[in-house]
This record gives structure tokens, C-alpha cells and sequence, in this order.
């Protein structure tokens, strides 16, 4: 379903080549939001999906160049119309591939607006219809500090507490007139539990020449394993099988920099269809048991990705939010964090824009999968084809 930008009426237009090219956009995108962030040498989680539908929901507003880069930016060609019916056709299917999954996946969205501020009806149905969003009032004029409060309620609420503080004081001002927050939390059990009478202290090296002991789960079991010139593939799947994390690593101890650096989206493809089917191997895996948290300003990556000017107070065009004032997005934040032990993962992220003013039996061989060196891992939905959260893992033992 789409709102059309200038009577509200709601039009469908999604076709199967739409569909395509929104989850296409949403790899390219997260492939490329990933290279461009300031990792260092940290650990580093993120999740596409959740700045995506920010994103999405501040094109839906955008008009002029404005629109133009942000298009870029979310890589696609669609244009408006053909990428919001998409994009609320997608999240239909993601609604109700979840009521048959056994995964824990929550997304939130609410579009903050000044209280008696006038919002174009388009772009309020086009929040509600395309992106479920919901559309609030706060005296962000009078009371900027109670907003933040409300706000940071609001993300804790969303993501079960995991999140706190995404809303620094400063992003909240009296010239304050819009807030796009997200909020994605996913809970989810392993197909095949880890044995945590296994778990136990193993080397992992954190550069070629240095390790460290981290607590280091380990399974045998019938999974889908993959092999490419540089890395080991590995699919662990939760329960449901609709959800899986792709783990990747490198060859090498001090290969996962190289690996980044060339990142693209055909590797993401390379590595899944590398992977044989899961009867085809017995894994012996051994995966750290980890928690990561990453706080991060992506502004400098979205203008790297080609929309700097949303963030220009006297060239950004969003007129199809409001035609009173002219708008611009003063700052674009983003929050995640995840946790992976013997029973499974639960990860969370929040993102803000903040406007201002039957044959013969065989043994299967065996496969030896030891991350005991840095590694890049993705949370996909396989039923839909949409990269959850992506990071990486440089030390264990650090968050």
C-alpha cells in the first residue's frame, strides 16, 4: 500500500520486480553503510533494517535534490511511489512470515512531532501506511529535556530495556520539530541448542600474533557449511528456521580487514551460495560467546553514501512533511546491541532523525568451524531476503 503524495489516497502498486529490487536495495544498503562506518579495530554491530526504515520514512517527506540523494543513498531507482508500496509490502510479508516463526522480532517506528505542528496528510499516511508508524505530539519547544525523557521511555519500552539513552539532550532543542525514531528488537533460540557443559576457556587471537582466553561454546551438528577462497561460511539457523546467523571468517588470523575492504554485495551473495545443504556436513563449531554494544552518529556515513544535503540547514528540501517552515535533519543517530550464548541471541537497535527548525545410509564428513580469530557475522531473514543486524567480532571479551 502506498499514500500518494498529494491527496492521501492509498494506491497499490507493488509487483514482484518491485519487491526485488527493495530487498536488493536493502543489501546494497547495508553492505555499504557497513564499509563506510568508523569501526577502528572495535567490535562493531549495526542494523541496516532498522536506519533503513528511518530513512524510508524522511524520503516519504523529501522533495527536490533532497529526495534525489536520499534515493541514492538507500540505492534505489524506483522513485517514491514504487519503493513505499514495496517497502509496505515487504513488511507485510516480515509481519507474517513472523506469526509462523519462533523468533522474538519487533519493530517499532514513531514519528515525534511538535505538539500544534502542522503535518502534510500525505506524509502522515504514508508513516501509518507504508512504514506503520506512529504519529505523536510533544512540547518539544517548551519542554525539550521532558521530550528526551519521554523519547529514551519510549526506545527502553521498544526494545525491552536493552536500549537505553538514545536521545542525548542535545539532540532534542526548542527549534526542535520532528523526531523519526526506530526501534528493531529480535529474541531468538538456536535450532540446535550449544551445550554449555561445553562452554569453556579457548584462545581466541585478537591479531595474528596475540590471543586471549575467551569462554568458547562448541556444538557438533548437521548445519549448512560453505568454503571461498578466503573464508569458512556457516549458517547457524534459530528455531523456525526462517532466521539464521551467517557467520564468516576469514582464512587467515588477520584476515577480516582485507575482507572489509573489499566488501560488496556480491560477496554477501558468493557466501550463500557457497553454503551446501545442511545434511551434507557434520560441523564441529566453536563460537565465542559475545555482547556487543555500538553507539554511532551516522550522519558522516549517510553523507558519504550521497545525502548530505538533508542535513544542510538552508538547502534541505522536506517539504512533504510540512509546508510551514523549512525543515532539516540536525542529527541522525543510531544504537545497537547484541548478546549471543549457548541458547541463542537476542539483539536490539533503535535509530533517530531528529529535525530542527530415502537411499543408502552415510556418515556425513566432517567440518571443522573454530572462530578463534576476528570474524564478520549478518542476522538475515532468509524467508525474506533482509539483513537484520551485521557486524563484527574483534574481541570477545570487550562489549
Amino acid at each position: 500500500l502506498l499514500c500518494g503524495r498529494a491527496s492521501g489516497e492509498i494506491v497499490s502498486l507493488t509487483t514482484a520486480d518491485d519487491l526485488t529490487a527493495v530487498r536488493a536495495a536493502a543489501t546494497a544498503f547495508a553492505v555499504t553503510a557497513y564499509t563506510q562506518a568508523d569501526k577502528g579495530d572495535s567490535n562493531f554491530v549495526f542494523s541496516p533494517f532498522s536506519i533503513s526504515i528511518g530513512l524510508g520514512i524522511a524520503y516519504g517527506g523529501a522533495h527536490g535534490e533532497t529526495e534525489k540523494e536520499l534515493a541514492t543513498a538507500m540505492q534505489t531507482a524506483l522513485g517514491q511511489s514504487r519503493y513505499h508500496a514495496a517497502f509496505a509490502d515487504l513488511r507485510g510479508k516480515i509481519n507474517a512470515s513472523l506469526k509462523t516463526s519462533r523468533v522474538n522480532l519487533r519493530s517499532a517506528k514513531i514519528v515525534a512531532c511538535q505538539t500544534n505542528y502542522p503535518l502534510q496528510e500525505s506524509f502522515v499516511s504514508l508513516a501509518r501506511n507504508s512504514y506503520g508508524g506512529e504519529i505523536a505530539f510533544f512540547d518539544f519547544q517548551h519542554g525539550p529535556s521532558v521530550a528526551v525523557q519521554q523519547l529514551n521511555t519510549w526506545i527502553g519500552e521498544q526494545t525491552h530495556g536493552r536500549i537505553t539513552g538514545l536521545v542525548p539532550a542535545t539532540a532534542i532543542s526548542a527549534d526542535t520539530r520532528l523526531a523519526i525514531l526506530t526501534a528493531l528488537y529480535f529474541k531468538a533460540d538456536w535450532a540446535g541448542l550449544f551445550d554449555a557443559k561445553q562452554t569453556k576457556s579457548r584462545p581466541f587471537w585478537i591479531s595474528e600474533k596475540t590471543s586471549t582466553g575467551v569462554s568458547t561454546m562448541y556444538q557438533k551438528e548437521k548445519l549448512a557449511y560453505g568454503e571461498t577462497p578466503s573464508a569458512q561460511v556457516l549458517e547457524l539457523p534459530y528455531k523456525g528456521f526462517s532466521v539464521s546467523m551467517l557467520i564468516v571468517l576469514p582464512t587467515e588470523k588477520g584476515g577480516l580487514k582485507a575482507l572489509e575492504s573489499k566488501l560488496s554485495t556480491a560477496d554477501i551473495v558468493s557466501w550463500v551460495t557457497s553454503l551446501a545443504p545442511a545434511d551434507k556436513y557434520e560441523v564441529e563449531t566453536y563460537l565465542p560467546r559475545f555482547e556487543l554494544e555500538t553507539d554511532m552518529d551516522i550522519t558522516q556515513v549517510l553523507c558519504a553514501m550521497g545525502a548530505p544535503r538533508m542535513f544542510s540547514p538552508t538547502e534541505a528540501d522536506f517539504s512533504g512533511m510540512s509546508s510551514q517552515t523549512p525543515l532539516f535533519i540536525s542529527t541522525a543517530l543510531h544504537k545497537a546491541g547484541i548478546k549471543v550464548d549457548e541458547t541463542g541471541t537476542e539483539a536490539r537497535a533503535a535509530t533517530g532523525y531528529f529535525t530542527t527548525l530415502g537411499g543408502e545410509f552415510e556418515i556425513p564428513p566432517t567440518k571443522i568451524f573454530r572462530a578463534d580469530h576476528p570474524f564478520l557475522f549478518c542476522i538475515i531473514d532468509k524467508t525474506n531476503g533482509v539483513i537484520l543486524f551485521m557486524g563484527r567480532v574483534m574481541n570477545p571479551n570487550e562489549k
